[in-house]
């Protein structure tokens, strides 16, 4: 995976100045870590999950957003989102969501729930989303949190199933990126279909 880029929720309107660089908005998705405030054992807590869980079902309902995966770790929820409409705003979907999860935990907890920066990037065309989802799905399997990814109670999908993700096989780079059928025998034929060529008897001259 490629490296991830800081960011932090704005937080005055000088921080939501317009700028040139891309604006986090469209249908585009995104492999985003949200780190806990404090280190601990936050997320293995069923009643702080559920919560969570909720804030994150709402603001992805109200900011029009399918939660294709996501996985919570003891101090770290790691999710895989992607817009659904052009208007879809990724920064403001998580604004939404971590100041609503926030605000239903802190009277508990006794401190924010999350920390102020968190990493995101925009999944390449090139990535195929289940191949991302399957190795985020093994991320409790390689902390030795549970046997297998299936069986982890903490991680799902608001859009597929966690069980047929992790059991399908993974999508070779190699065909994803290949170019389907019909382009390739284009170019073969350049550009043209072969009854559309002028034909030559073997052997012979044109006519």
């Amino acid at each position: 995976m490629a490296t991830t880029t800081e960011m932090h929720l704005p937080s005055s309107a000088k921080d939501r100045a317009p700028s040139n660089r891309f604006n986090y908005r469209g249908m585009h998705r995104y492999l985003i870590a949200l780190p806990a405030s404090k280190p601990g054992s936050f997320f293995n807590e069923r009643d702080i999950l559920l919560g969570v869980l909720d804030a994150l079902r709402e603001a992805s309902w109200n900011q029009h957003f399918d939660v294709y995966a996501y996985s919570f770790l003891p101090d770290v929820l790691t999710l895989i989102v992607r817009g659904k409409q052009d208007t879809s705003d990724m920064k403001q979907f998580l604004a939404t969501f971590r100041q609503a999860s926030s605000e239903r935990m802190e009277a508990r907890l006794g401190h924010p729930l999350w920390k102020k920066k968190y990493t995101e990037r925009v999944l390449r065309k090139s990535e195929d989303t289940k191949n991302v989802a399957r190795e985020i799905f093994q991320g409790p399997v390689r902390a030795g949190l549970a046997p297998s990814a299936a069986e982890y109670e903490f991680q799902g999908s608001f859009v597929t199933n966690v069980s047929k993700t992790v059991s399908e096989p993974a999508v070779p780079a190699w065909k994803a990126k290949k170019r389907p059928f019909i382009t390739q025998q284009k170019k073969a034929w350049g550009h043209g279909r072969p009854h559309d060529r002028q034909r030559r008897p073997s052997g012979g001259k044109r006519t």
